[in-house]
């Protein structure tokens, strides 16, 4: 009896987080050819938002891509968030050769994080539109924001994008990409299927009315993230947001190169997750638990001798991720993670068991970025 019940929630265990892994997943290999029958008209105003503290040797590398954008109607908003590096002195040089790009000036910090320099900036915005990204992030062409206004709809307040991180050398960087395109195949694929939670501030593109019903940041003002995942998680909607996954609509980032760095990104990032909505953290929780309780099962099973039942578990699943992930990752340029799947599925494992702790005990944000 101990056995069969070890089995039934193994197997319980690895269904649902199939169900997880690959079922909102399945619809967005599908979603590549969705032209709006309602666009937003191309003549919309639509303001790129930077902010940008010390970062003076990635705004002199990736800006010039941004101000290139094949889009009549935008203007750059960058803004010095307190720089002491000679950002202001940049920005002041680059806008007297690009009359597109508008600099803003945020010295008085009221809030941990970006938020307060980026409320200013969208208050001296213009446009109907916000499409945001960092100072280190590079469109992949001229087209991005052509792109990210053309799905919209009339209704559409939210456009969620696609960001890579770019390629190097070494286990640390496949990670990284395959945890963003983990990542982004839950939250592009769960927009789809009208559940929409979370987008990334690397690309994503929002309307001014939808920043101002939801208060703006106020209500996570106290946190130093969360300016791009719980401004979604508070105002999408099944109705009011789309997804963008053009390619020429990727805005690449720059990975980090130690695990230190990595994992410090990551622990500030996951510890706003417990402000999403409480629907969103059950579903989120049960997606690990579900990828934990499948490892630890393994385990147990063997322990107890039944190798034949729990590589037969594990093969069958693996079987399925391998062909549904591999194809995802193929059609958002990651073919080359295909191969070590299931060594990055392993990774997953770990992962969750080590930011489960971030989860249920989040830091304060003291970290003013």
């Amino acid at each position: 009896m101990l056995l069969i019940l070890i089995t039934l929630t193994v197997l319980i265990a690895s269904t649902l987080n199939l169900w997880f892994y690959l079922g909102p997943a399945t619809h967005l290999i599908d979603h590549f050819v969705d032209p709006p029958s309602n666009k937003v008209s191309q003549k919309s105003k639509v303001d790129v938002l930077i902010a940008a503290r010390n970062e003076v040797k990635n705004l002199s590398q990736f800006l010039p891509a941004v101000l290139k954008q094949d889009y009549p109607k935008l203007q750059v908003i960058v803004v010095n968030d307190d720089s002491s590096d000679g950002t202001h002195e940049l920005l002041q040089q680059i806008s007297e050769a690009h009359p597109r790009l508008q600099v803003v000036s945020a010295f008085a910090k009221t809030t941990p994080g970006k938020k307060s320099a980026l409320a200013k900036a969208i208050a001296t915005s213009k446009s109907d539109w916000i499409l945001a990204t960092d100072a280190d992030c590079e469109p992949a062409s001229s087209n991005w924001a052509k792109h990210m206004l053309e799905v919209a709809h009339v209704d559409t307040e939210i456009v969620l994008g696609y960001s890579p991180y770019r390629k190097q050398d070494g286990w640390l960087n496949r990670w990284i990409r395959f945890e963003a395109l983990y990542t982004a195949a839950q939250y592009l694929s769960a927009a789809l299927v009208g559940r929409p939670y979370m987008g990334v501030g690397r690309n994503m593109l929002y309307s001014k009315a939808l920043f101002k019903r939801v208060g703006g940041f106020t209500s996570h003002a106290h946190l130093a993230g969360g300016d791009d995942d719980l401004l979604v998680n508070q105002g999408a909607t099944s109705n009011n947001t789309r997804i963008c996954v053009d390619a020429e609509a990727w805005v690449y980032s720059q990975p980090h190169n130690t695990w230190g760095n990595y994992l410090r990104q990551k622990t500030r990032h996951l510890s706003v997750s417990t402000s999403y909505k409480k629907r969103d953290q059950v579903w989120l929780g049960l997606l690990a638990a579900s990828h934990v309780a499948h490892f630890i099962g393994l385990i147990v099973l063997g322990f107890m001798g039944l190798w034949v039942e729990a590589l037969l578990i594990y093969g069958l699943r693996l079987a399925a991720i391998w062909w549904r992930m591999g194809n995802i990752a193929k059609e958002l340029g990651e073919g080359d993670l295909v191969p070590i799947l299931p060594l990055l599925d392993i990774g997953l494992f770990i992962y969750y068991v080590r930011f489960s702790i971030t989860a249920l005990f989040p830091t304060s944000g003291k970290k003013t970025w």
